[in-house]
């Protein structure tokens, strides 16, 4: 006698994925009102959340612009980070360990305004 697996075969269906995304974006958005209140770690096992059901469901989670890379800390304005625009670029220094992070903008190549404009 074979056992079989319990449980769903194939592909997952849209309205799990549509549900995978709408958990992700409340995790995300709780994620920003609790660091705002000063609950870190509640904040990171949030993003957490969020991160582990995307990858369960393959969906894209924009990760680089929400934790930082080195201690792994919510990076949502107003928290625990500082953002700056210099030099065509956006600069965020997490405040917890000091690490920085460059987005460039898109558009114009280095941000400095031609000779002709100026």
């Amino acid at each position: 006698m074979a056992f079989r697996k319990l449980g769903r075969k194939g592909r997952r269906t849209k309205l799990m994925v549509n549900t995978a995304r709408s958990r992700i974006h409340r995790l995300r958005y709780l994620a920003q009102k609790v660091d705002l209140e000063g609950q870190e770690d509640l904040a990171k096992r949030y993003l957490t959340l969020a991160r582990k059901i995307g990858m369960r469901y393959n969906i894209k989670v924009k990760d680089k612009t929400i934790r930082c890379r080195k201690c792994a800390s919510p990076l949502l304005d107003g928290g625990q980070v500082q953002v700056r625009v210099k030099r065509g670029r956006i600069i965020r220094h997490c405040l917890n360990c000091g690490d920085t992070y460059r987005i460039p903008i898109r558009g114009k190549k280095g941000g400095q305004p031609n000779k002709e404009e100026a």
